[in-house]
């Protein structure tokens, strides 16, 4: 179960000229994809797994779930998201 990202940024009325959307976690390790991919869905953010909060392990509290990437590009513990030009 997640978030999806599209209401989010519509409601923080993102800047429509943006390319890419990145998420960043406190270690450091951050990942952008294309805003296309985040406003159809494709990318969210899951805060919980077979109804079960996520588990430490695997990102808690919210980790990146993007589908059609690798599982190891998924950014664990987001700290940030911030919408890109670039």
């Amino acid at each position: 179960k997640g978030i999806s990202l599209q209401n989010i940024l519509q409601q923080a009325n993102f800047d429509r000229t943006a390319s890419r959307v990145a998420f960043e976690e406190k270690g450091g390790k951050s990942a952008s994809y294309p805003i296309a991919d985040v406003l159809s869905g494709k990318v969210f953010l899951a805060y919980q797994v077979n109804g079960l909060p996520l588990p430490r392990k695997h990102g808690f509290p919210l980790r990146v779930v993007a589908e059609d990437y690798y599982g190891a590009e998924w950014v664990k513990y987001v700290s940030r998201v911030r919408v890109d030009k670039g």
